[in-house]
């Protein structure tokens, strides 16, 4: 079989396309989209990892091109030999795990490719397998996607302690407003009670006042 050798403006066009954003679902359905164009293959997908105590546990899908590839048969079974395969791997094992060629049902030319500690990236071919070279320069493309992944995760948790900071801020702040109110309640009541004897002293209906005691009133 002849060796495929992709051009440096192909690579360079995947490279740039992964890492376009810190919004997860983005970055990895950007960075797929150029993967599947680039390397012609029928669809991927890109699956995250579950941890449970260091061990894989299970994969969820985050993205796949195209659309509908979702429907293919085997896109499903895919998935399951994935899940399958990487199911109680640990961290470092995933990372120590090769690109991984399957022969599946309508699917010959499937490719588990890890993306260590965060999952695996699946790609399928109809016609032709992946070349050496294909395979070779995959890896540098899915290390670039694996720290875009990172990143985009790393985000989520900052926005999400963000929003938790918000909320607080938003409780704390409406429990200030609460007790101001109740103070100046508080305060305002006796006062206007105390302003109410203070000007019917100074009409002088309780009696005539000094020119000294009503300087003090006043």
């Amino acid at each position: 079989m002849e060796d495929t050798v992709l051009s440096a403006e192909e690579l360079y066009t995947v490279a740039m396309a992964v890492g376009t954003s810190l919004d997860l679902r983005k970055t990895v359905c950007t960075a797929l989209q150029a993967i599947v164009r680039t390397f012609n293959c029928s669809f991927g997908m890109v699956m995250l990892a579950q941890w449970d105590n260091d061990r894989l546990s299970g994969l969820t899908h985050v993205c796949i091109h195209p659309q509908a590839a979702a429907t293919m048969p085997e896109s499903h079974v895919a998935v399951e030999r994935a899940r399958r395969i990487l199911r109680g791997q640990t961290r470092r094992s995933l990372a120590l795990l090769t690109p991984q060629r399957e022969e599946l049902l309508n699917a010959p030319y499937c490719y588990l490719l890890p993306l260590p500690e965060h999952g695996v990236l699946i790609l399928n071919r109809r016609s032709t397998p992946l070349s050496p070279a294909e395979i070779a320069a995959l890896d540098p493309i899915c290390r670039k996607l694996e720290q875009s992944i990172d990143h985009a995760l790393r985000f989520r948790q900052l926005q999400a302690k963000l929003d938790t900071l918000e909320t607080q801020h938003q409780a704390t702040a409406t429990m200030v407003d609460e007790f101001l109110t109740a103070v100046s309640h508080e305060l305002h009541a006796p006062l206007t009670l105390m302003m109410g004897f203070i000007e019917t002293l100074l009409d002088g209906r309780p009696g005539p006042l000094t020119a000294t005691q009503k300087r003090f009133l006043e």
